[in-house]
């Protein structure tokens, strides 16, 4: 159950005011069929659910859980509409999570600044520019000439380097350091975020290994949001660019001069090395490797764990060490299980 001390809750809502949410996205399928008096407390999981509360289901691992759920309202896709119990309301969309996902901001919406603060603790320097209702926390260090847009909020003990751009809504979590780096609007940047710093760049030789001056930029384009402990090193001379609405998962190491199209997805643990450029709604794996100066195209989706060496074709899906088409491999990992088990018939 969600505990309401940690979350902002706007609720309760009748469903008829939830539809319209929706509907400020996507369709509802089967609009006519449902009482706009219903009322709601909150969303839950369908394990935890009470009459008052809406559920989501898609996965068909956890019908036994909607099927035993106390769910008043459950958001399905019309594929999973035939597992739904008879007498719970039932919301249906083409899209179900997207659906779950703008039900659950409307009733526990992020915070947002309605007075501006700066904490007495920080540091600013000569020169910066703070629009309205931004709030900057304890221990803040800002230099001189950063421009923060309006209701943006900057956690406890983050350092802003100088002449940095951080646009509006944004919210900086605790101790991130940005340097050398355009920040767009809507940014999310979660507690310990390092952008902006030199590039693994070394000129390698017999007399040692001479540093070379990493002279590019960051830019963080809008509806950003980058994991905990994740690091953008800034370009050589080209610049980093991770683009619109990219989703970046904790403990991910992005190199110099790459190059992230739009709405690109990359899981935990995951490394890109410099130079490397990923196009539009590319998706990569946990755990997953790229090397530098490849492109992969619009859409490839590379599985967890592999390490992607040559470039790619749009949509491609590839996985393994070094990694190959995805079907490909697993036939190839389905072969090898059957020479190792004895059995060699290869149907």
């Amino acid at each position: 159950m969600i505990d309401q001390k940690y979350h902002q809750y706007a609720g309760p809502f009748r469903l008829e005011d939830i539809l319209q949410h929706i509907e400020k996205d996507q369709q509802v399928l089967n609009r006519g069929e449902l009482d706009g008096a219903l009322e709601f407390d909150d969303v839950a999981s369908l394990a935890e659910a009470q009459q008052c509360h809406v559920g989501f289901f898609e996965n068909p691992k956890y019908v036994d859980q909607l099927n035993n759920s106390q769910a008043g309202c459950v958001i399905v896709s019309p594929k999973r509409r035939k597992h739904v119990p008879e007498g719970m309301a039932v919301i249906e969309l083409t899209d179900a999570y997207r659906g779950y996902a703008m039900v659950a901001d409307l009733f526990h919406p992020i915070p947002t600044p309605t007075t501006a603060s700066i904490h007495a603790t920080a540091v600013l320097g000569t020169g910066v520019v703070v629009e309205d209702l931004v709030v900057i926390g304890p221990n803040v260090v800002i230099g001189s000439h950063v421009m923060i847009g309006r209701g943006t909020v900057i956690g406890a003990n983050s350092v802003i380097g100088e002449r940095v751009t951080i646009g509006r809504h944004c919210n900086i979590g605790n101790q991130v350091s940005i340097s050398h780096a355009m920040i767009g609007d809507r940014v999310e940047l979660l507690h310990g975020v390092r952008i902006g710093q030199d590039g693994f760049g070394f000129a390698m030789g017999p007399k040692g290994h001479m540093k070379v001056p990493q002279l590019g930029r960051v830019i963080v384009q809008d509806d950003v949001s980058i994991g905990a402990n994740s690091c953008v090193d800034r370009g050589a001379g080209p610049d980093t660019v991770i683009g619109e609405g990219c989703k970046i998962d904790n403990l991910v190491q992005i190199g110099h001069n790459v190059r992230l199209g739009r709405h690109v997805v990359v899981a935990g643990m995951t490394g890109i090395a410099g130079s490397a450029k990923l196009e539009d709604f590319v998706a990569i794996g946990g755990h997953a490797g790229v090397a530098g100066h490849i492109t992969l195209g619009a859409g490839t989706q590379l599985a967890a764990f592999s390490a992607l060496m040559h470039e790619t074709k749009p949509r491609q899906r590839m996985a393994g060490i070094p990694a190959m088409d995805a079907r490909k491999f697993f036939k190839l990992q389905a072969m090898i299980g059957k020479f190792v088990s004895g059995d060699k018939n290869d149907n």
